[in-house]
């Protein structure tokens, strides 16, 4: 059954990411330098939005090492984005 769940609830992930509208506003400056590394801030809880743009990039986020964020990080992983997980008072540094 927990299986179940789980590929209905990443399918039902896949089709509202695939429902949002998103725009980036870039700097022109950013957009020159097309390819090399960035490092983007959204609001806590917008990292679901910023997969719908980067599909087909590479792409990691900083994931909270709590236990909700443990539900946010195996989501993002298998989305495809790489889950850092830390925090500034557990393990942000390493992370």
């Amino acid at each position: 059954m927990t299986a179940v769940l789980r590929a209905l609830s990443l399918l039902l992930a896949r089709a509202w990411l695939r429902s949002l509208r998103l725009v980036v506003v870039e700097s022109p400056a950013l957009a020159a330098a097309a390819g090399r590394p960035r490092a983007f801030a959204f609001w806590h809880g917008q990292q679901f939005a910023l997969v719908r743009w980067a599909a087909g990039r590479r792409l990691a986020a900083l994931v909270s090492r709590s236990r909700d964020g443990a539900l946010v990080a195996r989501l993002l992983e298998r989305l495809g984005v790489t889950a850092c997980r830390g925090s500034s008072s557990r393990g942000g540094a390493a992370a």
